[in-house]
């Protein structure tokens, strides 16, 4: 079995990359699904895939066949570090598939439009960020008082 190590400084062999989108057949009705391998269907359209993800979506494979065990957030972290070593060069097959897949996308779904949402005030996760900040704050003028700070 390889080490972790082994797979993450690996020289990819550019010439042997298969990517999704040159696997495709020219008469599919949808062909950004069937590139990306997209199982899941809903009625959410997703952004095209960037040339960071596409590299990560082929090496976070081969990092899970050597660390079954190792967590998602690590991987990511060992990836996105990885990644901002690549050279331009090393990264070029990666955007050229970026590119081709943008195009799938466009072509499955011409209307599409990439519109983020705001985050909502609403939200419990940011409220309780702001009381927390509060609640620091708040010990803090304790902790100043009890110091005669103030």
């Amino acid at each position: 079995m390889e080490k972790m190590e082994d797979v993450l400084n690996a020289p990819s062999p550019l010439d042997d990359i298969q990517f999704g989108s040159q696997q495709i057949s020219s008469e599919t009705r949808t062909p950004y699904s069937d590139a990306t391998q997209c199982k899941k269907q809903t009625t959410h359209v997703k952004r095209p895939m960037n040339a960071f993800m596409v590299w990560s979506q082929m090496e976070r494979r081969k990092i899970a066949e050597v660390a079954p065990e190792m967590h998602n957030a690590e991987i990511s972290k060992r990836l996105g570090k990885r990644w901002k070593t690549l050279s331009d060069i090393e990264r070029a097959p990666y955007v050229e598939e970026a590119e081709r897949l943008r195009l799938l996308h466009l072509q499955e779904y011409p209307d599409y439009k990439y519109r983020p949402r705001k985050k909502t005030s609403g939200n419990p996760q940011s409220q309780n960020n702001n009381n927390n900040t509060e609640t620091n704050n708040n010990n803090t003028e304790i902790k100043k008082v009890e110091n005669g700070e103030i």
